[in-house]
């Protein structure tokens, strides 16, 4: 594991240096023939810092992990090997927040080697309304999500938060993302949380335009902001278009630094929320860390440009997820 394991103030894995016998944390196994075959009783059963192995196989579940410090894990040779799936849409379950196949609320936590998926628009590809349908909700602080494999079409990964108040107080909610692949067609990202992506790949999946971001950010003093570092972005062949982001508040922060872009993505990076004029105020970046020059090859004409100190501080996850953070006002 990299040297940013501990980034957010917590390990990645209690029992992931030692060996399993030897680990302090418990362990629950999940799976035919183990204690638990459903995780959801697992993670009701399991105390704070326990640590959950998943056996390969299909899950058919829905899954609320509430408590803090959590280890869940896949104990396949890849990602593919421990599926969890549901399908349920935001007009079925009374809201996308709810239309989730796992709500990762509690904080600490750490999700490695799984498949989350949202399956809704595959079993009702005509329903356009109210077909939001999340595969994974991430609303908690020093949460970490590696080698994931998420996969929906309409908001597949809330990366969020519990939000702010009226006085505007916002809950943390840091958030780091290594070797996961996420599938989706519609803001396949979005939300509000201070999200830092390495080494993913973002595809878009078969609609003729794609859009992937729509960031949350809501006044200027929000720290809040997706960065995306060293990540691919791909989509598959029937994909004529691709935006990097639409912003969904007024001050969306989302910057994509050493990121391989497909030659689809539009001239602009970034487009316009339907209806409104909110790139006026939003911060975009596309940037490169060996090549710090301003690009003008994009077209948008309110996108950042940084100079290197900055870039390399936006780039650098401890930094970016300092309280004091690198680009105060941007993100």
């Amino acid at each position: 594991m990299t040297h940013k394991a501990a980034l957010l103030g917590i390990a990645l894995l209690s029992c992931n240096s030692v060996p399993l016998a030897f680990c302090a944390s418990p362990i629950l196994h999940v799976g035919t023939g183990q204690p638990y075959t459903h995780i959801q009783d697992a993670l009701d059963a399991a105390p704070e810092n326990a640590t959950i192995l998943i056996a390969p196989g299909l899950y058919h579940e829905v899954l609320h992990i509430s408590t803090p410090g959590l280890q869940v894990q896949g104990e396949g040779r890849t990602p593919a090997d421990v599926r969890i799936e549901s399908s349920q849409s935001a007009d079925q379950t009374g809201g996308t927040s709810r239309s989730a196949t796992v709500f990762a609320e509690a904080d600490g936590i750490t999700l490695r080697n799984l498949t989350i998926a949202n399956h809704f628009h595959d079993d009702h590809p005509d329903i356009t309304q109210g077909a939001q349908a999340v595969a994974l909700s991430a609303t908690g602080d020093r949460q970490f999500f590696l080698s994931l494999h998420l996969i929906s079409y309409q908001d597949t990964l809330f990366a969020g938060s519990h939000g702010c108040n009226l006085h505007g107080s916002c809950n943390p909610a840091r958030q780091y993302y290594q070797d996961d692949v996420i599938d989706g067609a519609v803001d396949f990202i979005f939300g509000d949380a201070r999200a830092y992506f390495e080494h993913c790949t973002l595809h878009g999946v078969a609609r003729p335009t794609v859009t992937i971001t729509a960031q949350g950010r809501t006044f200027p003093e929000h720290l809040s902001g997706y960065v995306f570092h060293n990540c691919s972005i791909q989509a598959d062949p029937a994909v004529q278009h691709i935006s990097l982001g639409r912003p969904w508040r007024d001050y969306a922060s989302v910057a994509y630094i050493d990121c391989t872009l497909d030659p689809r993505v539009v001239p602009s990076g970034f487009t316009e929320w339907q209806g409104q004029s909110r790139l006026t105020t939003a911060h975009y970046l596309i940037a490169s860390l060996t090549n710090p020059q301003p690009n003008t090859h994009w077209e948008e004409p309110y996108l950042l440009h940084l100079p290197l100190e900055d870039l390399t501080k936006l780039a650098e996850p401890k930094a970016f997820f300092s309280d004091d953070p690198p680009l105060s006002g941007a993100f």
